[in-house]
């Protein structure tokens, strides 16, 4: 931690712990100055240093500069090329976010972008990371958690001495990070990265997307995690058709992320459902690809339930409600787990004793919700 850090009025977790990783942030900032302040007061309490990357000739790097001057924190705006895809910028932005670690005697690269927060536990201390060389954080977006890499060492070195090997980032759109012989660590508990949910966004913006997608598989040839978004792409854009067929393509390759090839499984059987068709034989290969999950079996008791079929609602409904949720797991949608099943057994319940009370056989055996 550098002297200027230390002298900050600004409480750091720990404050007094001279085994507390001393941190620089890296962040993208292209929002309003006021979200890009709700950004950086989040992250004030973990870090000493910020690099900040902004439009070419956009004011608000001299609000930025302005924002971290007030609070002690030494920062460098630096500005990224428009003509650049995301997976170039951000491999930049970590080279001279490395630059300005080693400046500011950081060992640590934290990535927050600036739409996004972070939301610490009362009472956190930073755990031990030198066993590893990037670490996760939950990430709370909308109904969802999963856990995605936001903590990195500046640069990862060699156990025979040799210098760093940089971070490098691919892809232009939902980036990954990517470093020759990283060890990468678990999640840590007690913080929280929350998204916030752009829902001004016109449904052209995420067909420019799509077209983007469409544009780099054509010329870089099929690609798991870049089929996957694509289809995601295309649902934001409204296009379900074809959002389905790009989901049917992600889920026919065997390679990448297990979790993505469930997740565009389980949306081949949401976009079925938006489209007016049957989702079931796509909402049980999914529950077959993961049987720890309960995002398809809630589905499908809520589907059977608008069928009328309440036996098949209140038993996928049931198993629904008996699983936990995973940690780590892409897209978790919580509700699943808890809520959303014990409604639809409310639900048959109350068509049990509706039957009942008209003198009719029973729908299905009352039990528990």
């Amino acid at each position: 931690m550098t002297e200027r850090a230390r002298g900050r009025t600004v409480t750091r977790m720990p404050f007094d712990d001279p085994a507390a990783p001393s941190v620089c942030l890296v962040m993208l900032a292209k929002e309003r100055p006021d979200v890009v302040d709700r950004a950086l007061t989040s992250c004030l309490p973990l870090i000493d240093a910020a690099l900040v990357s902004v439009e070419p000739g956009d004011t608000l790097g001299s609000h930025v500069a302005a924002w971290c001057d007030a609070h002690g924190l030494p920062c460098r705006v630096v500005e990224w090329e428009r003509s650049a895809s995301g997976g170039e910028n951000r491999t930049r932005l970590f080279s001279e976010g490395a630059a300005w670690a080693d400046e500011t005697g950081c060992g640590w690269l934290l990535n927050v972008d600036a739409d996004d927060e972070l939301r610490v536990r009362e009472g956190w201390t930073w755990p031990a990371l030198d066993s590893y060389d990037s670490h996760a954080f939950v990430v709370a977006d909308g109904a969802s958690r999963y856990g995605v890499r936001r903590l990195f060492r500046a640069t990862v070195g060699y156990s025979d001495g040799r210098p760093g090997v940089p971070w490098t980032w691919r892809y232009p759109l939902h980036e990954v990070a990517e470093c020759a012989g990283a060890r990468h660590g678990p999640i840590l508990p007690g913080v929280a990265y929350v998204k916030h949910l752009d829902t001004t966004r016109p449904r052209e913006h995420y067909a420019r997307q799509a077209a983007m997608l469409r544009a780099w598989l054509a010329e870089n040839g099929p690609d798991p995690r870049m089929t996957y978004y694509l289809g995601q792409a295309l649902t934001d854009a409204g296009e379900h058709a074809a959002a389905f067929d790009a989901y049917r393509d992600r889920a026919a390759m065997a390679e990448g992320w297990p979790d993505e090839r469930f997740v565009a499984t389980l949306r081949m059987g949401h976009t079925a459902m938006l489209a007016g068709r049957d989702p079931v034989a796509h909402l049980l290969a999914a529950a077959a690809l993961d049987p720890t999950r309960a995002e398809p079996l809630t589905l499908l008791a809520e589907w059977h339930m608008k069928q009328g079929a309440w036996a098949l609602a209140a038993m996928f409904a049931r198993a629904a409600r008996d699983l936990f949720p995973p940690i780590g797991a892409m897209h978790v949608e919580q509700e699943c787990y808890e809520s959303r099943p014990r409604e639809v057994l409310r639900i048959v319940a109350f068509q049990a004793a509706l039957a009942a009370a008209r003198g009719q056989a029973r729908p299905v055996t009352q039990g528990d919700p």
